[in-house]
């Protein structure tokens, strides 16, 4: 079990094929021998994220085309996004569209604290 603590600690690019697919193994064996464990199921957690992200490539876009999944520019292709730098920028002076209406005090505070400390005036 000790050395599946290392998974959190290394780049999974960096990690051969053969070490993920043993810590998955080693892993399930040791979640099967105390499932109410919390430890030993988040560590099976690790290990099988790590085999879905790392190898197998469960989050690759072409995979969850292939699953039926639509894209935000498929389901609103009339939708301009925003960058984050832009509102961001609107947020630091203050002229951003507050989402939430009931407390617009507490955004215009932090704009005006954000702006006498300097920060925004050379975003844009």
């Amino acid at each position: 079990m000790r050395f599946l603590l290392t998974l959190v600690d290394q780049n999974l690019s960096q990690i051969a094929d053969e070490t993920i697919y043993a810590r998955v193994s080693e892993s399930r064996l040791l979640a099967e021998k105390d499932s109410s464990d919390p430890v030993r199921l988040h560590l099976q957690m690790l290990a099988e994220h790590g085999l879905s992200w790392g190898l197998r490539g469960d989050n690759n876009p072409d995979y969850a085309k292939y699953l039926g999944y639509l894209t935000s520019k498929e389901l609103y292709p009339d939708l301009e996004p925003i960058a984050f730098r832009d509102y961001l920028t609107t947020v630091i002076r203050g002229t951003a569209k507050v989402v939430y209406t009931d407390d617009r005090s507490a955004v215009a505070e932090f704009a005006t604290a954000l702006r006498s400390q300097g920060v925004g005036t050379s975003l844009s």
